[in-house]
C-alpha cells in the first residue's frame, strides 16, 4: 500500500494508464471489424477512415503498454552477469539498470518533443486528424518512464542503505534470499541474530545428544544380551 504521496500519486496514475489501455484495445477493434465486416458483406459502406484509427491506436497501445511493464518490471531481462548473492550488489545493479533506463528515457523526451513539432501542422490523408495526437505518444512516454523509475531508484537507494523492500527481496533466488535476509537482519539485529543463532545451536545440541543417548542404549543393550550380539554377528559373517 503506498504511503508517501508521491507513490499514491503514481499508483493513480498506474491505475489510470491500465483503464486507458483498455479503452484503446477496445477502440482499435471497432474499426477493424468494420473493415473486414465492409469486405467481406457488400451492403456495409466501406469506411476509409478505419486503417488509420487502428493504427493510431495502436501507437498509444504499444507506448502505454511499455510505461506499465516499466511499472511492473516485467520488459524482457538479458542476464549478462551471475546473479547477486546479496542485497547490497543487488541495489547497485538495479540501480545501474534504472539509471541507465533514465538516460533512454531522456532521449526519448528531448526527441519526441522535436517529433511534435514537426508534426505540429500534419494531418493524417484519410481522416485528417492532427498527427501532433499520435506523436505526443513518444515524450508522454518518455516522462512516464521517468516518473516509475524514479520510484524504482528510491527503493535501490533504500537497498544501499540497508532497507530491505519485500518485494526486492524476493527477486533473488532461494539460498541468496535467505543468505541475504540473515546477513541484513544480523547486522540491523545483532542481539536477535545472537538468540536465533543460540535457539540453532541448542536445537543442533539436543539432536546430537538423542543421537549419543541412542547410541549409548545399543550399547547397553548389547552389553546386557551379549548372546544375541554374538548370534547376530555369526549371522552377518555367515550372509
Amino acid at each position: 500500500m503506498p504511503t508517501k504521496p508521491l507513490e499514491r500519486v503514481l499508483a493513480l496514475y498506474y491505475c489510470l494508464l491500465k483503464h486507458v489501455l483498455g479503452a484503446l484495445l477496445a477502440g482499435m477493434t471497432i474499426p477493424i471489424c468494420l473493415q473486414m465486416a465492409s469486405r467481406s458483406c457488400y451492403w456495409i459502406p466501406s469506411f476509409t477512415w478505419t486503417e488509420e484509427a487502428a493504427r493510431f491506436c495502436f501507437v498509444w497501445i504499444v507506448m502505454i503498454g511499455s510505461i506499465i511493464a516499466v511499472r511492473d518490471g516485467t520488459h524482457f531481462v538479458v542476464d549478462l552477469f551471475s546473479v547477486p548473492n546479496n542485497l547490497r550488489h543487488l541495489g547497485i545493479s538495479r540501480l545501474v539498470i534504472h539509471s541507465l533506463m533514465s538516460i533512454f528515457s531522456m532521449v526519448f523526451v528531448i526527441f519526441g518533443i522535436h517529433f511534435v513539432e514537426f508534426g505540429w501542422h500534419q494531418y493524417s490523408e484519410m481522416s485528417g486528424l492532427s498527427l501532433v495526437w499520435v506523436y505526443s505518444a513518444f515524450p508522454v512516454a518518455g516522462v512516464s518512464w521517468l516518473l516509475f523509475l524514479s520510484e524504482k531508484i528510491s527503493d535501490d537507494i533504500g537497498l544501499l542503505a540497508g532497507e530491505t523492500p519485500l518485494e526486492l527481496v524476493a527477486q533473488i533466488d532461494g539460498a541468496n534470499v535467505r543468505d541475504s535476509a540473515a546477513e541484513v537482519d544480523e547486522i540491523s539485529h545483532p542481539q536477535r541474530s545472537g538468540l536465533v543463532s543460540g535457539a540453532v545451536f541448542g536445537k543442533v545440541s539436543s539432536a546430537s545428544g538423542q543421537i549419543t543417548s541412542s547410541t549409548n542404549a545399543g550399547r547397553t543393550d548389547s552389553n546386557h544380551h551379549p548372546v544375541q550380539a554374538k548370534q547376530s554377528s555369526d549371522e552377518v559373517i555367515g550372509q
